[in-house]
């Protein structure tokens, strides 16, 4: 893996005592901890000697008289990592982090070992399944369990609604007055309970009691004839199931009555998760409007009808030909099916299907270009149709109550049409997204694209968004820039992988269901079992102290960079209250507003204000000329300016609302890394029980989104600061950092390595923004 971060210069002097720490109006308030109560933090000696229990050799027991206190504490640094992230998060990278994806790198890849591939691929569609209708799902496995017979799965996924007759299958001890905690901790939009979960446990899912008697095929087909949303823990039973049953492997009968259903059943889980996907305004709609913007007649011919020799992989052109005679075919008068199951297109498409009857039955490589000059109108408008269709289909699933709409026997019936729908129409288009004829579509009418170029729009995405869809795909690429969002070279490579990414959870089976089936899987079953971790706390250190202090960020000087903060922190606060009381002087000027802004220095507002005072005087009417005047203020806060708006979300940094990153967790509690410890290590993992029950599991780690920077960063330090040989191996990461979390068992030594890092990119990225803005000040 390669590293993530640009070599910094810190430049020259000497350290310098601690500034006194600025103080700032509501700075302890939300969540943001300027001093850490005594009270919170635990102290550490160090005691005698320690020993491996016989049976265990992952718990350490203290021998002697003397009694171990609480484990050192790295509460502190913890809190200061959390904000380091998020103040990353809201700046434009200085030095773009370069962004890797080992699956699709061959030449320099991080992953030299074919059997970490298969394995990486393999969990990586897992997860994807795994997730469920949530967004990200992280998996460890043991590539060779003990008999050999049984891959063992490990799934930590983010925001896990836990059910109360889940079974602890970890040999610690496990504390029932959790449980109620348990069952409501991971859920994004509940109330918290006042307990927490202390440390992390492994549960397994349960059989759902209706099933009882039913195998899990049985169990599927009966959801999807009247769908009943199964819990994750019941969605992972599901899963464990019926992709390893006894028929699964080797009977081809069996094999295709389980492929549709698994499939149905995988756009029910998931259509809640590609509605957000497929409907957002910044990363999605844009893509679309696009495309509906080429009109048919204006498609240019293809100029060199033989193009397709440097374009196609022979994968490319397998996707082309199944496109053809699973999606096309059937609409053709002598295929179509007697169950009328076909979906009604308005688009017309003579000249593609009579090319799949031509096609039919042959596998000739010769014969499988179907972009050309006759189909290139007919392949653009059935495009378009089934991305509008795909997309009405999942706005009408996600408008209705699922649980209502299914109480009926109608409305189940209408539930069952639109997923359906969607899971048709997902499958078309999969087969085009991952084909030849669409490349080279998108390469024909790239002229008609680029005035709407929809790669300009990602700036306004979220963070969080915009981390989501990089991480899947890894879309923005070096090469071109929109503003400060890097955006690919090729935009059909950004149409590609768009598309890729909104059907991702049907490309998740099909690579899942070819690997079980194929006789080169050695396993007789799976065993899944679910991590459960802590939900961190929404508290962060302030930044004045992140940067009043050098126990966080060490360099020979931070003053200026927090005079900066402070000065535009002050600026942004102050346009804050003066947008407020310039809006209701728009709609009703009065003298108490106009005097409150003659004392305002920002943007020269309190001089105009004053001069309006001046020619007012002691009259008690206003003029229109004056009102006009005072409107005109108005006039300097239509629009808040790019520069100003780091500041802004600045002081709208009050709670932490970022998570601990699946791979953080995982990688912490894997042999792989616990093994190397130290003793200090050790001290911090006095709460973790579950280490023997981790033993199995390799340096594999699959997830089904691209790892965050930070990730990838931590696992390095995790594997080169313990001196561990095996290095984790990840898909590989995408550029956009967000705000995050380290568990709080991590070695402290780790989170202020990890401090050290982000903390001396974030001062780079900081200053680079006070040298765009003008700023004079010097800096060390």
């Amino acid at each position: 893996m390669q590293h993530l971060l640009p070599k910094l210069n810190l430049g020259n002097g000497t350290l310098i005592n601690k500034p006194p720490p600025c103080s700032i109006e509501g700075a302890t308030d939300n969540g943001i901890r300027d001093d850490i109560s005594s009270s919170m933090v635990g102290t550490f000696t160090t005691t005698q000697k320690l020993q491996y229990t016989a049976d265990d050799p992952h718990t350490c027991i203290t021998v002697g008289k003397d009694h171990t206190t609480n484990p050192p504490s790295n509460f502190d640094d913890i809190e200061a990592f959390k904000t380091i992230t998020m103040m990353l998060g809201m700046l434009p990278r200085s030095t773009p982090v370069d962004a890797h994806d080992n699956l699709k790198e061959r030449k320099g890849s991080a992953i030299k070992d074919s059997y970490d591939r298969q394995e990486l691929s393999t969990l990586g569609a897992f997860a994807q399944l795994a997730a469920g209708e949530h967004d990200t799902a992280t998996l460890a496995t043991n590539r060779i369990s003990t008999d050999g017979m049984e891959l063992r799965i490990m799934s930590c996924i983010s925001d896990f609604p836990m059910e109360e007759d889940l079974t602890i299958t970890t040999t610690s001890e496990y504390p029932k007055k959790v449980v109620h905690s348990l069952y409501r901790m991971f859920l994004k939009d509940s109330q918290q309970p006042k307990e927490i979960l202390s440390s992390p446990n492994i549960l397994r899912p349960l059989r759902p009691k209706v099933a009882e008697g039913m195998t899990s095929l049985q169990y599927m087909q009966k959801l999807n004839k009247r769908w009943m949303r199964p819990s994750l823990p019941q969605h992972l039973w599901i899963l464990e199931n019926v992709l390893i049953s006894p028929s699964s492997q080797h009977d081809t009968k069996f094999q295709s009555v389980l492929l549709p259903h698994l499939s149905r059943y995988t756009a029910a889980i998931s259509y809640r998760k590609m509605a957000r996907w497929f409907g957002n305004e910044c990363l999605s709609i844009p893509y679309i409007k696009a495309l509906e913007k080429v009109l048919a007649s204006d498609i240019p011919p293809i100029l060199c009808p033989t193009m397709k020799a440097a374009y196609c992989s022979y994968t490319e052109e397998n996707n082309d030909m199944h496109f053809l005679s699973e999606f096309v075919l059937p609409y053709a008068d002598a295929f179509k099916p007697q169950n009328g199951q076909l979906l009604d297109l308005t688009t017309k498409f003579p000249n593609l299907i009579e090319m799949a009857l031509v096609m039919n039955g042959t596998s000739s490589r010769q014969t499988c270009q179907i972009y050309t000059n006759a189909t290139r109108a007919e392949f653009h408008c059935l495009l378009l149709e089934l991305l509008q269709r795909f997309q009405a289909a999942l706005a009408a699933l996600t408008a209705v109550d699922e649980e209502v709409a299914n109480s009926t026997d109608d409305g189940a019936e209408k539930f069952n049409e639109n997923v359906r729908e969607v899971d048709v129409i997902g499958y078309g288009l999969l087969r085009i997204c991952t084909g030849c004829a669409f490349r080279m579509h998108l390469d024909n009418i790239e002229r008609l694209l680029l005035p709407n170029d929809p790669r300009k729009y990602a700036g306004g995405a979220s963070t969080e968004d915009a981390e989501g869809f990089s991480a899947h795909q890894a879309v923005f690429t070096p090469g071109f820039k929109f503003d400060a969002m890097e955006v690919p070279m090729l935009l059909s490579q950004s149409y590609v992988n768009w598309l890729q990414f909104m059907v991702g959870p049907f490309r998740a089976v099909e690579i899942l269901f070819s690997h079980i089936t194929s006789y080169h899987f050695p396993y007789k079953s799976i065993s899944l079992s679910i991590l459960a971790v802590p939900r961190t706390t929404d508290t962060f250190l302030s930044w004045s102290r992140l940067f009043s202090s050098h126990a966080f960020i060490p360099a020979p000087n931070n003053d200026t960079i927090l005079e900066f903060l402070q000065e535009g922190s002050d600026a942004d606060k102050q346009r804050q209250a003066a947008e407020k009381l310039v809006l209701q002087l728009r709609r009703a000027p009065t003298l108490e507003n106009l005097k409150f802004l003659k004392g305002l220095t920002y943007m020269n507002i309190g001089t105009m204000a004053q001069t309006i005072l001046a020619k007012i005087g002691n009259s008690s009417t206003i003029s229109d000329n004056i009102c006009a005047e005072m409107v005109s203020l108005y006039d300097l806060f239509v629009e808040l300016p790019p520069k100003q708006q780091f500041f802004r979300n600045l002081n709208k940094m009050t709670t932490f609302r970022g998570t601990v990153h699946g791979e953080a967790s995982l990688s912490t509690l894997l042999p792989a890394f616990t093994e190397h410890m130290t003793l200090e290590d050790r001290q911090y993992y006095k709460d973790v029980t579950i280490l023997p029950d981790m033993k199995d599991f390799g340096h594999v780690i699959g997830a089904s989104i691209l790892s965050c920077p930070s990730c990838a960063i931590f696992l390095q330090k995790l594997a080169s600061m313990s001196g561990s040989p095996s290095t984790f191996v990840i898909r590989g990461n995408h550029r956009t950092i967000s705000g995050c979390s380290l568990p709080a068992w991590t070695p402290d030594r780790y989170v202020k390595a990890m401090n050290t890092s982000l903390g001396l990119l974030l001062r780079q990225d900081l200053i680079a923004l006070m040298q765009e803005q003008g700023d004079k000040r010097k800096y060390q």
